[in-house]
């Protein structure tokens, strides 16, 4: 039995070259709580040039590891700063 998810939350969307945007929500998935980054793209001719579709590019992981994954972007942001990549 196919349902729609309960919620599916935008929370961030931004471009990523010319063709790709990274978009990342959470949602629910077969009733379980996600976030996922996901690389979105333009289908190609025939499809509505207004609606973009998700590819199998990102990563989905239960919401309640986020405090985990926020630790590492934390972790890779100051490493970044340290070595001058921002």
């Amino acid at each position: 039995m196919n349902r729609e998810p309960r919620y599916d939350i935008q929370i961030a969307d931004f471009r990523k070259n010319a063709q790709e945007r990274v978009r990342c929500s959470l949602h629910e998935f077969r009733g379980h709580d996600m976030f996922s980054v996901r690389v979105w793209v333009e289908p190609g001719a025939g499809h509505n040039p207004d609606k973009m579709v998700p590819t199998q590019k990102g990563l989905t992981i239960s919401a309640s590891l986020l405090p985990a994954l926020h630790e590492a972007i934390d972790k890779a942001m100051h490493t970044a700063r340290d070595h001058g990549l921002l």
